[in-house]
């Protein structure tokens, strides 16, 4: 869900999904950005087991990640400047609110404390993203659930206003 751009590493993705060749499994594709990239259509339009499914109100979004296996949230960091160093995109906290387990790329900005709660693209390659996929779709059913529901509990219990007003506090104290 969210923008569809290349700065985000769609192709690679959609590219390692495709070469799993599984039949059991479909990725679906939210958002906006579909009509500036006419090589990611054509592909989709070659292959059904990528769906572009367009736009949807927030309340469907959040229904349809409830529901999916993984939600998956890749980024390029190469040649893409300094922003990327401080990258902490919200999709990821959305993507844990959701309770289903998230992949994403380990920007910098992401700290150790989240590394117990997300699988990660360590290479952003299609190869390396192809890996991380398999790997991810082998896991039992339960396991993924298991990690998905400890995600939602560490966003709400330790990344709540709250708690990080605390941290701000405990920093400009120190």
């Amino acid at each position: 869900t969210g923008e569809i751009r290349k700065m985000y590493g769609i192709h690679n993705l959609v590219e390692a999904f495709l070469s799993l060749n599984r039949t059991d499994v479909e990725l679906w594709l939210f958002g906006n950005g579909l009509q500036f990239y006419p090589e990611l259509q054509k592909t989709i339009s070659e292959n059904p087991s990528v769906k572009y499914m367009g736009i949807k109100p927030n309340y469907e979004i959040v229904e349809i990640q409830r529901k999916a296996t993984l939600l998956i949230n890749p980024r390029l960091t190469e040649n893409y400047g300094d922003y990327i160093k401080y990258s902490f995109p919200s999709k990821n906290i959305e993507y844990m609110l959701s309770g289903t387990p998230c992949i994403t790329t380990k920007l910098p900005a992401i700290t150790k404390e989240y590394d117990d709660f997300i699988y990660y693209f360590d290479d952003e390659s299609v190869d390396g993203m192809k890996k991380v996929l398999n790997d991810c779709l082998n896991i039992p059913d339960e396991q993924l659930k298991i990690k998905g529901e400890q995600a939602k509990k560490f966003v709400l219990n330790k990344m709540n206003n709250k708690e990080i007003t605390k941290r701000i506090i405990s920093f400009f104290d120190s």
